[in-house]
């Protein structure tokens, strides 16, 4: 699929789809800034290959923290010339499509807690911080702010909740002092049992900002007391074989988590990865949940190690020496070249469509508690 542009949900990298019912349906899309280096010039992606009707919010990602405020982070972020800076052309796709918000993500796993930390610490460095990133959004015709803390921790999720508290206010008092719309608030989150219950209070959490993005993937990894793996990135359900620890590692647990802990259902938005989680099998065993050798190699136009992304995925597909499979009871595919010992595990059109429809549906199976 190297010549051809893939439907949205596989070209920018993550997508978020809204647990709320009816016509109000949010399709959040991340634009990732770094998707302009990759490898193949057939599969750089730029704002002007966005389909701007398909989403409702795209979140750009990522800007830093520097210096008590945000801070652009690729060099055409922002440019001198107008309407050529990567900023600029992601928030000019309003004209295509009137409705749609954009938001502009800060933080991310290369980024760090520490400089989350260091802004959250006391109430004034907090209020010089909001102030400072209120002016920035308006600045470059943002329409709100989306937090990626890549995580608080026992020790900062009580600063992470003032950080949330502090920064709705801000901008309801700066929008009722502008005479402009509420910037926008929304948090991404993790969806690991002990992620979940060591850095966040959840209804704090969700009574401070306008919709919470459920990270509902990486549930690959279990920790070093269960070695490695052949974990499915993002397994709907759980195996009937899973261990205890395994057992918390799909969507549908992650979802009646966040809920049971008292997020509002409403606010919740599911998050859909274009991509794939990648192993070396041992001893030839293919089947989902068996003893991984060891983490894979880099896909070839990321460089990123342990991951495919979902073109890279379609491509190998084309090989006779990857076949690919399905897991019923996780409802998500797998594939594996038995040659060269690799496995992957990732989301394809057929499982995204088993997670949309269960939210369209409001089947028990996702909000029972």
């Amino acid at each position: 699929m190297m010549g051809m542009r893939l439907p949205i949900i596989f070209l920018m990298g993550i997508y978020l789809f809204s647990l709320t019912q009816g016509s109000g349906y949010k399709r959040v899309c991340y634009y990732t800034n770094w998707s302009q280096y990759r490898t193949d010039d057939s599969i750089k992606y730029f704002p002007a290959n966005i389909n701007a009707s398909l989403c409702t919010h795209i979140i750009y990602a990522f800007a830093n923290i520097s210096d008590g405020g945000l801070k652009p982070y690729e060099w055409n972020d922002v440019l001198t010339k107008p309407n050529v800076g990567m900023y600029a052309k992601v928030n000019n796709l309003k004209a295509n499509n009137p409705d749609l918000k954009v938001l502009l993500a800060v933080g991310g796993w290369k980024m760090g807690t520490a400089p989350f930390i260091a802004v959250s610490s006391t109430r004034e460095k907090r209020e010089k911080f909001i102030t400072r990133t209120a002016q920035f959004l308006r600045q470059h015709d943002f329409d709100g702010l989306d937090y990626d803390w890549e995580f608080p921790d026992a020790d900062s999720k009580s600063k992470f909740t003032d950080l949330l508290k502090e920064t709705n206010e801000n901008f309801e008092s700066e929008a009722a002092a502008a005479g402009k719309k509420k910037l926008i608030l929304s948090a991404a989150v993790a969806t690991g049992k002990w992620a979940v219950e060591q850095g966040y209070q959840v209804e704090e959490v969700s009574r401070n900002v306008d919709f919470i993005n459920l990270m509902a993937y990486d549930f690959h990894e279990l920790g070093p007391a269960q070695g490695k793996r052949l974990m499915q990135n993002a397994a709907l359900f759980s195996g009937e074989e899973d261990n205890d620890v395994m057992a918390t590692h799909n969507v549908d647990y992650a979802i009646k988590m966040w809920i049971k802990k008292g997020a509002q259902r409403e606010k919740l938005v599911l998050g859909l990865g274009a991509y794939g989680r990648n192993f070396k099998t041992l001893n030839g065993n293919t089947t989902p949940g068996a003893q991984a050798l060891d983490y894979g190699p880099a896909g070839r136009y990321t460089g990123e190690p342990r991951m495919y992304p979902y073109y890279e995925i379609c491509e190998n597909l084309k090989d006779p020496a990857w076949e690919e499979q399905w897991d019923d009871e996780r409802k998500v595919p797998y594939a594996f070249n038995t040659q060269e010992n690799l496995w992957v595990g990732y989301d394809n059109p057929r499982s995204i469509r088993e997670k949309v429809y269960l939210l369209k549906t409001n089947t028990t199976a996702l909000i029972h508690q």
